[in-house]
């Protein structure tokens, strides 16, 4: 029964994040052009293939600043990494819309030019509802002074 609980509650997530996006993909296009959908599993929810730009989104339903920091799976940082490798001129993104207002990260390296960092990376047990139970998982937590509201946010 749990492993069914699990998977619903996982369908459940994933409807509502898929929902969430469809509604936020216009606001996005107004500022990275076109964006294509990728695959379920993809590390980036949107590329623009012409501006090589790639975009990721996560629904949070907390206030902004609650925390020191908005978090993501380090597997997306790691692809960040791999794309920059293939491609030099290829931009990342990760925007946290927080209780319906939306802050932007621009994928970068740990430190910024005054040596200050911008993200640190943390190990957090928890529950991913894949029928796993508790798992370990690498995050990149980016410190809330590196993001920007969306609203604010211009490409350069």
């Amino acid at each position: 029964m749990s492993a069914v609980k699990t998977k619903n509650t996982l369908n459940k997530d994933l409807k509502h994040g898929l929902q969430k996006e469809a509604e936020r993909v216009q606001d996005f296009e107004k500022v990275f052009g076109s964006l294509t959908k990728t695959t379920q599993y993809y590390n980036f929810d949107w590329v623009n293939t012409k501006k090589h730009f790639y975009v990721e989104h996560k629904e949070r339903n907390i206030d902004f600043g609650r925390f020191d920091s908005l978090f993501f799976d380090k597997v997306k940082y790691d692809r960040y990494l791999e794309i920059k490798k293939e491609n030099p001129f290829a931009r990342c993104f990760i925007i946290w819309t927080c209780n319906n207002v939306p802050y932007i990260w621009e994928f970068a390296d740990q430190f910024d030019d005054d040596d200050i960092p911008c993200f640190y990376f943390s190990r957090r047990e928890m529950d991913r509802r894949r029928g796993h139970g508790w798992q370990p998982q690498e995050l990149v937590n980016v410190f809330n002074e590196a993001c920007v509201p969306f609203q604010d946010f211009k490409l350069y």
